[in-house]
């Protein structure tokens, strides 16, 4: 993916602090902002945790970013790519994305919200919360198949 033309389409400058968090958040999804900070500094060793907040937050503003919500965690961030929705290990905190049609999701629910005029779904965010019953070692059932 060409994170700057990412940017450039999303309406957002295209700095380097910018480029290089989002590039991390689509090699390695799903990371905290100490995560993002502790990666960004390794190539800007003077850039500010707060300057990283303000970017992340200036992103998910725009739409760029999305952020997920994991209990007992720190928000978690991703770049807002493509609809899914998450399947999430209660025990360990492991996130893996699933594919999902939101025309098919909506239908399903059968609010018949794109048939009104005065609504408009703007975002829709699946989250899946599991938790292996049949093997405790092996928390994360997901990550077999």
């Amino acid at each position: 993916m060409d994170i700057v033309k990412f940017l450039k389409i999303n309406n957002i400058k295209a700095t380097a602090q910018r480029v290089v968090i989002a590039e991390l958040l689509y090699n390695h999804r799903h990371l905290n902002i100490d995560e993002i900070y502790k990666r960004t500094v390794k190539q800007f060793p003077t850039i500010s945790l707060s300057t990283v907040y303000k970017n992340v937050n200036t992103m998910l503003e725009l739409g760029i970013l999305q952020e997920l919500t994991v209990p007992n965690q720190k928000p978690r961030y991703e770049l807002n790519e493509s609809a899914h929705a998450h399947l999430i290990c209660t025990t360990c905190g492991k996130i893996k994305d699933i594919d999902m049609d939101t025309d098919k999701v909506l239908n399903a629910l059968d609010l018949n919200i794109e048939k009104r005029d005065d609504l408009k779904v703007e975002e829709l965010s699946i989250s899946l919360f599991v938790k292996n019953i049949k093997d405790h070692d092996n928390c994360c059932a997901f990550n077999t198949k």
